[in-house]
């Protein structure tokens, strides 16, 4: 008989998997369309829905490698000149972090919201590291990507309505 513990980390693997794939494949079809990942955000997909159910290393992973995988995949994001793909890692990293640190204290809705705005707020950090990046750089960033803040919202709820519904 297969322990608890064996079952619990398959349960956990297979949502890497899944929320990985879904934090690389959603980039590349944003692209194929035409439609920009800056104003989109749709790397951030999967770490954000993954933020419901696996535990916060889990969820790290999915932000450390989906930027990795999608660049080495399609040359996306750039790392140079200016380092998008760190900003996308340091980004979904917080949007992790934040999202475990309010686990159980907000509403589905506010567990979505708060990371996000969180990471996309904390990259004005990276001011201090990268002397790549201008103020004005991180601005229009921030801005652009209101779209895809909102969508990342609506469809990491809706993620998480549909798998809830079926366990």
């Amino acid at each position: 008989m297969e322990s608890i513990k064996n079952i619990s980390l398959r349960k956990e693997s297979l949502g890497i998997t899944g929320f990985l794939f879904i934090s690389v494949l959603m980039p590349v079809i944003y692209h194929m369309v035409g439609m920009k990942g800056a104003v989109f955000l749709p790397i951030f997909l999967g770490v954000i829905a993954a933020t419901y159910f696996l535990t916060l290393p889990s969820v790290i992973a999915i932000a450390l490698l989906s930027p990795v995988i999608n660049h080495i995949l399609t040359g996306m994001p750039p790392v140079s000149p200016y380092p998008v793909m760190q900003q996308i890692i340091f980004e979904g990293v917080v949007i992790g972090t934040t999202a475990h640190l309010i686990k159980g204290r907000v509403n589905t809705f506010m567990r979505a919201t708060i990371p996000i705005l969180t990471g996309r707020l904390s990259v004005l950090l990276l001011l201090m590291v990268f002397p790549s990046l201008s103020l004005s750089f991180i601005s229009e960033a921030l801005i652009a990507g209101i779209p895809g803040m909102s969508l990342n919202l609506t469809a990491s709820i809706m993620i998480y309505v549909w798998i809830k519904e079926r366990q």
